[in-house]
């Protein structure tokens, strides 16, 4: 039995993935106001 093509590659390894979009190293207040946002959050932000 052959797996392989059920592999799936992790986040970080993926640079399609939603969250390579995610800007890094920034306050909390800046978060709260880019996951509020964000389409993929969709606004819903528990911070």
């Amino acid at each position: 039995m052959v797996v392989s093509k059920a592999l799936v590659k992790r986040p970080a390894d993926d640079p399609r993935h939603a969250w390579q979009h995610v800007p890094q190293r920034k306050s909390r207040f800046y978060y709260a106001e880019f996951w509020s946002k964000w389409d993929y959050s969709k606004g819903r932000v528990e911070l």
